[in-house]
């Protein structure tokens, strides 16, 4: 026989409401973080390999044979 479940106090639904934000905004945080190193990498990523393929591509041209 199964038992009717007890209606939560105020109290319980504030806690379970205040735990539920702060896991929410913990996740947030970590979000933005990972999110913030991704576009980090990336850009520098982007950036240096603009470089290297315009250091190489001039490089081609330099050497270009002239007829």
């Amino acid at each position: 026989m199964t038992t009717p479940e007890q209606p939560s106090s105020p109290m319980e639904d504030e806690q379970a409401m205040l735990i539920q934000q702060n896991w929410a905004a913990e996740r947030r945080e970590k979000l933005l973080a990972e999110g913030d190193a991704f576009r980090r990498d990336y850009s520098s990523n982007v950036l240096g390999g603009a470089v290297v393929s315009s250091l190489f591509f001039n490089g081609l041209e330099a050497n270009r044979p002239t007829a």
